[in-house]
């Protein structure tokens, strides 16, 4: 491509941006060509984008790394290595956008292109939502601009107004006269209802009010325990998924497709072909390579060289923590006496700590093998000195991690058969308080054993009737299409307990706990 086609090209941004304009939508719009580098930087840059629209040229000739294209031109590296480079530049946001938009730009030069870039196009389109990009729309055959900024047009004025991708989509072909079929962008998705845009709300809205105000009381009365999961916080859901699907291709993982995105499964085929010793070697490395590709430019040589766990604590506190509506940010900051957490790092804690006033937390790992944890040794917890409790391990003990269904296994049976090892404040916090279920996916292993494991032990028959339990549910979870469907799924786990009350919030944990703490901050406490 020639220097003045590459202007012209990176000048169809500027339509492109003044399109979505006329919709509502705001746009940065970069006047460069990336290659793969310089595109990881540039993104790391761009973390609050809801969508990114990326223009992807051809490449006759240039340096190995340069954005490609086109399938069959020489010189360029092998186009599989530099599309998958092209979505793996994505996992050095922060934040991932909702949908992507990726559009090609040839060159006019002549016959030595190969000019059906469409299949490389939508085999890109894939690999970035397999990154986590909830939408990507692409085109899969030549469309003139006309067409194609129509089709912009209509297709984002409709998902703003009802956040569904596909039915947008829908109706913007619909109402372009005489679009080939062929030509007809299309959308890919990783979610089931292809829904990017939700209302965050607690089901059963006609009790909305008296829910959060039993909710709230019991918060202030020191009867509510929080359980965090690994979703409460966007960057270790990314994490959890990205390495599971990094060991399924490096360890060649033989199972179903669904099961490469579940780190316990994979992590039992390692464990049973490799050995435990090597699962836990691969799981500490690679955490620590995938914090540095994010988050390594904040940190000092030394820094970087910490143990595994004080490096984390160091990026939490000039990240994580940098943010006053941060999840762990907003839970240090409601009185709760007792939290227990599916996590493995410590930035709870440090958000404890870091919270103002500053509050001293106690941390505890359950452990069915180690030695018991004195009761004497073990002061009830408060609001001012709170305890913080790890059910499946602590990444400065990494043999204590439960990483693998055998481990999840192991939990289930011992956590209440080895009852005495958990200490009696937290046995009482579990049974005589409202639980709070936060950053759960309801079709994981974590959440599934976890639920089956607190409610066995949740007392008498009086308890049961007693029993409130809140759980927040993602609608990014593409197991969970609507709230419906997760109110019945909550039910099989709720056998014998018909008379507890169960709220269920549809919403992201930062929704949740966002709507948590102005509701607390409101009744004046």
């Amino acid at each position: 491509m020639s220097a003045d086609e590459g202007i012209e090209a990176l000048d169809a941004l500027d339509v492109v941006a003044q399109v979505l304009s006329t919709v509502g939508i705001h746009c940065t719009v970069e006047h460069r060509w990336y290659a793969i580098p310089d595109l990881r930087e540039a993104l790391r840059e761009h973390h609050e984008v809801d969508y990114l629209y990326l223009l992807v040229r051809d490449c006759p000739s240039g340096p190995p790394g340069a954005l490609l294209c086109n399938p069959d031109v020489g010189g360029c590296g092998p186009t599989d290595n530099i599309r998958g480079a092209i979505a793996e530049a994505l996992d050095t946001m922060e934040r991932l956008p909702r949908l992507a938009v990726v559009a090609p730009m040839l060159a006019s030069a002549g016959p030595a292109l190969v000019a059906n870039p469409w299949p490389w196009l939508v085999h890109l389109a894939y690999e970035i939502v397999e990154r986590g990009v909830l939408g990507v729309v692409t085109l899969q055959d030549a469309l003139d601009p006309a067409n194609w900024h129509a089709f912009l047009a209509l297709f984002f004025s409709e998902l703003t107004a009802h956040g569904q991708s596909d039915q947008a989509a829908r109706t913007a072909r619909e109402k372009i006269a005489g679009l080939p079929a062929a030509s007809a962008p299309v959308v890919m998705t990783r979610m089931r209802s292809a829904r990017l845009w939700y209302e965050p709300h607690l089901m059963n809205e006609t009790r909305r009010d008296q829910t959060w105000d039993l909710l709230i009381s019991r918060v202030a009365e020191g009867r509510c325990t929080p359980i965090i999961g690994p979703g409460v916080d966007y960057r270790i859901a990314r994490f959890r998924q990205h390495i599971a699907q990094d060991w399924a291709e490096r360890y060649q993982y033989p199972l179903a497709m669904h099961e490469q995105l579940s780190l316990p499964q994979v992590a039992q085929y390692i464990a049973a072909t490799r050995g435990e010793p090597h699962l836990e070697a691969a799981f500490s490395k690679d955490l620590r390579a995938f914090a540095l590709q994010r988050y390594g430019h904040l940190l000092k040589g030394v820094e970087r060289g910490q143990p595994l766990a004080k490096m984390l604590a160091l990026i939490a506190g000039k990240v994580l923590l940098a943010e006053p509506d941060d999840p762990h940010v907003v839970l240090a900051s409601l009185p709760f006496a007792t939290y227990v957490t599916a996590n493995f790092n410590n930035f709870l804690a440090e958000a404890l700590r870091r919270s103002e006033p500053a509050r001293v937390p106690t941390e505890l790992v359950f452990n069915a093998d180690g030695p018991s944890q004195g009761e004497a040794a073990i002061s009830a917890p408060s609001p001012e000195q709170p305890l913080v409790y790890h059910l499946f391990g602590r990444l400065d003990d990494i043999e204590s991690l439960v990483l693998t269904e055998d481990d999840y296994f192991d939990f289930l049976i011992d956590f209440w058969r080895e009852h005495e090892r958990v200490p009696s404040v937290v046995r009482a916090a579990l049974a005589s308080s409202s639980l709070l279920f936060l950053g759960f996916n309801l079709n994981q292993w974590d959440f599934r054993v976890l639920f089956r494991s607190l409610l066995k032990g949740a007392g008498n028959q009086k308890r049961r009737k007693q029993l409130h339990v809140a759980v927040q549910v993602d609608p990014d979870d593409d197991q969970i299409t609507d709230p419906d469907r997760a109110r019945e799924y909550l039910e099989q786990y709720f056998e014998g307990f018909s008379e507890s009350e169960v709220s269920i919030y549809w919403g992201s944990s930062e929704d949740f706990l966002s709507e948590l703490q102005r509701r607390w901050r409101e009744r004046g406490s």
